[in-house]
């Protein structure tokens, strides 16, 4: 039964610049947050550009990643109508989206200076 055809579920282009907008709207308020965390817990002077600039390094991989990740689904959903093989695409796809954004997390904090395994164990999740 699963090898039956499975009906088009449109991915629409609005709906990647809806998932754009959203992370840029959740970075901002990482942003805003870490502006306020800056001046009134630590009393430290308040950094535009430092907050955005950090903002960007531990979230900015997923404004990449999500218009390809549309694109792929698009591509998926036009090139198969197998309910299996799409299922264990979509998967595939899935693992591939989170390996890049754990690789990137990973390679960010080692540079850092932390070790490897800590690494891993700590962004895996």
């Amino acid at each position: 039964m699963l090898h039956r055809a499975i009906p088009q579920l449109p991915i629409r282009r609005s709906d990647c610049k809806t998932a754009v907008i959203g992370w840029g709207t959740y970075m901002s308020y990482l942003a805003i947050y870490c502006l306020l965390y800056t001046g009134v817990v630590e009393s430290a002077p308040i950094e535009l550009a430092a907050s955005f600039l950090w903002v960007l390094r531990e979230w900015g991989i997923w404004l990449v990643l999500t218009p390809l990740v549309c694109t792929g689904l698009r591509a998926l959903h036009t090139s198969t109508r197998n309910y299996t093989q799409l299922a264990r695409l979509y998967v595939l796809l899935s693992m591939a989206v989170l390996g890049v954004a754990l690789s990137y997390r990973v390679t960010l904090d080692v540079y850092g200076g932390a070790g490897l395994a800590a690494s891993v164990i700590y962004f895996f999740p």
